[in-house]
């Protein structure tokens, strides 16, 4: 498992200088300290376009507030990130509100996944994204509208 320390590494160290594309931390305990460590190394990272970071007991009660404003601010400054999953970690609503606010200033930012028990369901739908884009509304005999 890569833990917070690890997580510290790779954000000061690798992911500036690597050329990393993608990155999936699934399941090492990152927790919330080293969410925010990782996003310390995002605005530095030209070539990062995916981070994964699902069931890594980012929590609500550890502090995933301020991690999670952390990571709101690099994406702002981070034009390569594409995808960014969080799903599985017990954010919060407020955490889970300040992603989607984040989300929605990041042109480049396609696909977004939050999920977890407790999170309202508009609040959910605002803030995933699948990346896919929306089809126009078709009319009678599956014509589209012009």
């Amino acid at each position: 498992q890569v833990g917070p320390a690890g997580a510290a590494m790779l954000g000061s160290v690798v992911l500036p200088a690597s050329g990393l594309r993608k990155l999936t931390l699934t399941g090492n305990r990152v927790m919330a300290a080293g969410l925010a460590a990782l996003a310390g190394g995002l605005p530095r990272s030209e070539t990062i376009s995916e981070l994964n970071l699902a069931d890594n007991s980012i929590t609500h009660s550890a502090g995933a507030l301020p991690a999670v404003a952390a990571l709101c601010e690099a994406l702002r400054s981070n034009a390569s990130m594409t995808f960014l999953d969080l799903s599985h970690n017990t954010l919060g609503p407020e955490a889970t509100q300040a992603l989607a606010e984040a989300a929605d200033m990041c042109p480049g930012l396609k696909g977004l996944r939050v999920g977890e028990p407790g999170v309202p369901t508009k609040l959910f739908k605002q803030a995933f994204r699948d990346g896919k884009k929306k089809k126009g509304k078709k009319g009678k005999k599956g014509k589209k509208k012009k």
